[in-house]
């Protein structure tokens, strides 16, 4: 006899094949996986996949540290470290702020700027793979739609109290 639970577990099967939380986490691990071989074949050896969300919210005239933790979506504290190794990696350089001394603009060196321009050309390639998979009118209208998801989660984490430790 089958128990209640089991029941109600089976009743939820089918999102467990077709879930927007499995299609997202599936679809980072494969464009992981690509950017892993994109480095590799670039021969980039010292770049952790980690590093991504900061380098590539660098703007050519710099960044405040505050604003490139926003951007990137995480803290200040935990944005620290990456900064400290893409420094030592000779990726950024960090100068004091001569508007605000507290702060620190952080620029991109030429070996970070050519960083990003070769990951934004193979980028370019993998949106024109993609488009010919999908077509271009409906890439645009998923990557549209992601965007607006992202902005509506983006929107909603703003609204959630913060937590104070």
């Amino acid at each position: 006899m089958m128990k209640n639970l089991d029941k109600e577990l089976q009743k939820t099967d089918a999102l467990s094949k077709h879930s927007w939380g499995k299609a997202v986490s599936k679809l980072k691990k494969h464009f992981d996986t690509w950017v892993a071989e994109q480095l590799y074949e670039h021969n980039i050896r010292d770049f952790k996949l980690a590093y991504m969300p900061l380098i590539m919210n660098i703007d050519v005239d710099g960044i405040t540290n505050t604003d490139l933790a926003k951007r990137a979506g995480i803290t200040k504290q935990g944005m620290s470290q990456v900064v400290q190794e893409l420094e030592e990696k000779k990726y950024i350089k960090i100068q004091t702020n001569p508007n605000d001394k507290r702060s620190s603009i952080i620029y991109l060196t030429d070996k970070g700027k050519e960083f990003i321009i070769t990951c934004r050309g193979r980028q370019k390639d993998l949106h024109a793979d993609l488009q010919k998979l999908l077509g271009k009118k409906k890439f645009n209208l998923v990557l549209d739609a992601m965007f607006e998801v992202v902005r509506y989660q983006e929107e909603a984490n703003e609204k959630k109290p913060t937590k104070k430790n």
